[in-house]
């Protein structure tokens, strides 16, 4: 009788024991499960919160705010707007006026278009969320694109284009390889008065 009793206290432990690791095991695979779960919601979150890499230049800046698919033709509309203002940054002084550097901008004057012109680069910096870069402050200052770079000019030229009212479609056309939209967005916002000479050479220059 006491050998009954004592392997019905064996089998008894040993249920107990099976049923302890059993529920460890459970407990051990909910907390792995719930743990994956986190992981999972934790990485779909992050997909709708994480910031979006700041844009490298302001050219970017455009092509991202348009949706751009071509934006090498929106750097291809400034390269020829180069040439046909400086050809190509190699004339930059003007001897009739106060136009200087690549893009020709006018520095004295009421209608200075070089100070206009990089109060309106600040302002697209500030709308990209980056810090406005020295050179902007120091131009501001010296008053001759000269000076700049040939990146910070194009910067320039392209901001001075986009804080203006209207110009949104041209650059939409413009990456839909539109000539005509190149023309207009070239003579009527950047130039503003082109002679017959410029006219012509800005009209060869965009293949009209």
């Amino acid at each position: 009788m006491r050998i009954v009793i004592t392997n019905a206290i064996v089998v008894m432990a040993v249920l107990v024991a099976v049923g302890t690791v059993n529920v460890v095991a459970v407990n051990t695979q909910q907390h792995t499960n719930h743990t994956m779960l986190k992981d999972i919601i934790g990485g779909i979150a992050d997909l709708f919160t994480k910031d979006e890499p700041k844009p490298r230049n302001i050219r970017d800046y455009i092509s991202s705010k348009l949706e751009l698919q071509n934006p090498n033709l929106l750097e291809e509309f400034t390269q020829q707007s180069k040439m046909i203002e400086s050809s190509g940054g190699t004339n930059t002084v003007n001897e009739e006026s106060s136009a200087r550097g690549d893009f020709q901008f006018l520095t004295e004057g009421e209608g200075n278009a070089f100070q206009t012109g990089l109060n309106r680069v600040a302002n697209t910096y500030e709308a990209m969320g980056v810090k406005i870069p020295s050179w902007v402050s120091k131009a501001k200052d010296h008053n001759d694109p000269i000076k700049l770079s040939s990146k910070q000019q194009e910067e320039l030229f392209l901001a001075n284009l986009w804080q203006q009212k209207g110009t949104s479609n041209l650059f939409k056309r413009i990456d839909e390889g539109d000539g005509l939209a190149k023309y207009q967005l070239y003579a009527n916002y950047h130039h503003t008065n082109p002679d017959e000479a410029t006219n012509e050479l800005a009209l060869s220059m965009f293949e009209l």
